[in-house]
């Protein structure tokens, strides 16, 4: 009887070791000794207000890394999906645990989070194609939005490993302020949008460098708003959108309230700006109308001859404009110009502004 215990103990082992290297070639890791554990950051706002996930991936937000071996680049591990416990760390899912490569040589990390899609296990791609959600009413839609980006390289073995995120895309923060005869009453419940804005863009896995593509839409956002009584914007809370790198062009819509009785206001920039990746746009604007008189009119007094025009005036002319990252950073970006007639693609060639027609961008294989 110890014979066939023994017998049977040595075959469980030899059948616990084989499952144990399927595993591993399953997973496409050679295992070293040294866990990769990971914890993540955005760094922290240089203004006194923090705002949804500038300095931390929000709880629940997913990052996708993939692991190369620094020695030559090769693969060591495909798309490993992580989930942040809100606080910093960044958990896999499923929660197994990979290691260094043999002999715990250091790895290249690269890390994304954003709205897109891979295969679990799959190569490290070129460029991540990430689209902004149309509708930002809701804190997840915001989120999922907000296109995170590091490359960790050469990262010798440790324990822990803390990635320091950055953001790609730009940040809108909006606070609406009623003035004169508009009231507090009439701003509420109206509908707020940034118009004519692109959603999509392209961007390299290996160096962060974008270009925004695609048609235009109008994004939803909260509407947040301070009273009438207010005597400036120092208590606002303001609304976050996430828009692509575009530049925006002088008297074009940007903004627009759409008031519960169907009267719209529009904020029309007064000079053209870009909006760069990893910055953020700060606008106090003043919701009021203004009646103009036909001049023309023999009695310039009665009512038919009185026009309405509803507005909305930012308290600044251009945005006040701050780092979304802890850092400047270079980020080379091709951006989207807002116009209607002209291909609107900037392409930067040694220091000069290349402009394209649709023919000449369609014909581009390779948008990065």
């Amino acid at each position: 009887m110890r014979i066939k215990f023994l017998k049977y103990f040595f075959v469980a082992i030899l059948f616990n070791c084989s499952c144990s290297n399927n595993s591993d070639i399953i997973n496409n890791v050679i295992e070293g000794t040294v866990p990769l554990h990971f914890s993540a950051d955005i760094g922290e706002m240089q203004m006194s207000r923090v705002g949804m996930q500038d300095d931390k991936i929000a709880l629940g937000q997913r990052v996708w890394m993939w692991i190369d071996k620094a020695e030559d680049g090769t693969k060591h591990i495909g798309a490993w999906q992580h989930a942040s416990d809100g606080t910093g760390k960044l958990n896999p899912i499923p929660y197994i645990t990979k290691y260094f490569p043999a002999g715990n040589t250091p790895v290249d990390i690269y890390g994304v989070h954003g709205n897109f899609f891979v295969t679990p296990d799959s190569n490290k791609p070129d460029t991540i194609a990430h689209s902004v959600y149309t509708n930002q009413v809701a804190s997840s839609d915001y989120l999922v939005s907000d296109l995170l980006w590091v490359a960790d390289l050469n990262h010798q073995a440790k324990d822990s490993i803390k990635l320091k995120f950055n953001h790609m895309l730009s940040k809108i923060e909006i606070c609406f302020k009623p003035v004169g005869s508009v009231t507090d009453a009439m701003l509420a419940g109206a509908k707020a949008e940034v118009v004519d804005v692109p959603k999509d863009v392209k961007m390299s896995l290996i160096n962060g460098g974008g270009k925004t593509y695609g048609s235009l839409t109008d994004i939803e956002f909260p509407l947040k708003t301070i009273p009438a009584s207010a005597p400036n914007f120092s208590s606002a809370t303001y609304a976050e959108i996430v828009v692509p790198p575009h530049q925006v062009q002088t008297s074009k819509n940007f903004i627009r309230l759409t008031f519960t009785n169907g009267d719209e206001y529009y904020y029309r920039p007064d000079s053209t700006f870009v909006m760069e990746p990893g910055k953020v746009y700060r606008f106090d604007m003043l919701v009021k109308q203004t009646i103009k008189i036909d001049p023309g009119s023999l009695n310039p007094w009665t009512p038919e001859d009185k026009n309405i025009e509803y507005t909305i005036v930012p308290m600044v002319v251009v945005p006040k404009v701050r780092d979304w990252n802890t850092k400047i950073i270079n980020i080379e970006w091709s951006y989207r110009v807002i116009t209607p007639k002209l291909r609107d693609w900037i392409e930067k060639d040694g220091g000069h502004f290349l402009w394209m027609d649709d023919t000449e961008v369609n014909n581009i294989q390779n948008p990065i």
